[in-house]
């Protein structure tokens, strides 16, 4: 018998994390509010429709793990039109891939959308299509010592981060 993948162990583990997590959290309701739930595979459903999925190939590779449409319904009870006003907003980034709407977990923390994130996207926009912007954002950058402008907002280092995004509109713009 095969041993499992360094990938499929990751995989196992999260599964395992993620169900004990649900587990722990499911002790604390009380009992009669379960009794209440009216369709358990609809709740597990919406569950996993919150896990952010990969795009995918190269695509996956460059721009990581995703949210569609309907995780963020979910995540905010909102509808698909909902959804839509806030991209049209500016108010959420987002990529389409073969008609698919997709939208990168890099600019969530938790269900909250990161205004940095969404600075950086303002500043780029009129320069470079979504997946450039997606892509640079993810990108180690030497001005950065090798650490991406995702990375710096991380390290509260936005004003780096702003002034590489534009010099990169410029760069582009040239």
């Amino acid at each position: 018998m095969n041993s499992p993948t360094a990938e499929q162990q990751r995989r196992d583990a999260n599964e395992r994390a993620i169900l004990e997590a649900v587990r722990r959290e499911l002790a604390e309701v009380p009992a009669a509010d379960l009794e209440n739930v009216k369709d358990a595979e609809a709740l597990g459903s919406k569950m996993v429709a919150m896990v952010p999925r990969s795009a995918g190939g190269q695509l996956g590779r460059i721009i990581g793990p995703v949210y569609s449409t309907k995780a963020l319904m979910t995540m905010w009870k909102i509808t698909r039109q909902g959804v839509s006003k806030r991209v049209s907003d500016g108010r959420l980034f987002v990529l389409t891939v073969q008609g698919r709407t997709l939208f990168p977990a890099f600019q969530f923390d938790g269900k909250r959308v990161r205004e940095d994130v969404l600075h950086l996207v303002g500043l780029l926009c009129d320069s470079a299509d979504p997946f450039t912007i997606a892509q640079w954002l993810r990108t180690p950058l030497g001005e950065a010592g090798d650490r991406s402008p995702l990375e710096l907002l991380d390290a509260g280092e936005n004003a780096l981060a702003e002034n590489l995004a534009k010099c990169s509109v410029s760069r582009w713009s040239a």
